[in-house]
């Protein structure tokens, strides 16, 4: 199976399927350990299904990738709305072990569907964190963060503070401008005020693709980068 975005392509190689999951997990990942030996996999599955009922994530198939914990969880909607939840994973014991980044052992699994409910919900096209990314659909990312940390908490659900949220969104602002994923002058512009004043404007925000653009060509005009509004317009019309 491959998941398009742009120009990137994900393939996915499904190896099981598991109470209406499709799965794909190497073994040989995970010190020869088979899926069948995991004695806690299906009440993983049965969480992954209970926060997907919460937030009314409901695709036309639902697959999960479990991979080593060093590579970085995303979640990706096709243009026929299958979902893939690709989660960073350790076993110890023979037992699945999702980080809880510090905050709740479902955490991960809230903030990575409520991408997929933008997308299900019509709020952002098809797609998916993975590929080389445009700096703008970066940084729409990052201000997505915001409404959603602020939706889960007006829900009761496990979501980062504010502070947390806006040092986070920080850190991988200035990350992604050390190796060129935005263009390290604008990433020295987004400081944590500026990071504090869009999270106070989007916390728990509806927001979709066109207000998230808004936002990010106001930011670029008033620093007078007259070049990268242009650059941002054009990707506001053409979409993501």
């Amino acid at each position: 199976m491959i998941f398009e975005k742009g120009e990137a392509h994900y393939p996915v190689e499904i190896t099981h399927k598991v109470n209406g999951f499709l799965i794909s997990y190497e073994d040989i990942v995970f010190d020869d350990i088979q899926l069948e030996e995991i004695t806690n996999l299906k009440s993983v599955l049965e969480r992954v299904r209970k926060v997907a009922a919460e937030l009314e994530v409901v695709p036309s198939e639902f697959i999960i990738e479990f991979k080593y914990d060093c590579a970085g969880a995303f979640c990706a909607v096709d243009k026929n709305h299958a979902l893939l939840l690709s989660l960073p994973i350790t076993i110890t014991g023979k037992q699945i072990v999702i980080d809880d980044r510090g905050i709740d052992e479902d955490y991960l699994l809230y903030h990575e569907l409520m991408h997929a409910k933008e997308v299900l919900d019509g709020r952002f096209p098809s797609g998916g964190q993975f590929g080389p990314e445009d700096y703008v659909e970066a940084l729409v990312g990052r201000l997505n963060d915001f409404a959603n940390e602020g939706k889960l908490e007006a829900m009761g659900k496990p979501h980062k503070s504010r502070e947390l949220s806006i040092e986070n969104v920080y850190d991988c602002i200035q990350e992604d401008g050390e190796f060129g994923a935005i263009p390290r002058d604008i990433a020295c512009m987004i400081t944590r005020e500026v990071l504090a004043q869009w999270c106070d404007k989007l916390w728990g925000m509806e927001l979709n693709e066109t207000e998230a653009h808004r936002i990010i060509i106001e930011f670029l005009t008033r620093a007078n980068l007259r070049g990268e509004v242009s650059r941002a317009r054009d990707k506001s019309r053409h979409g993501a």
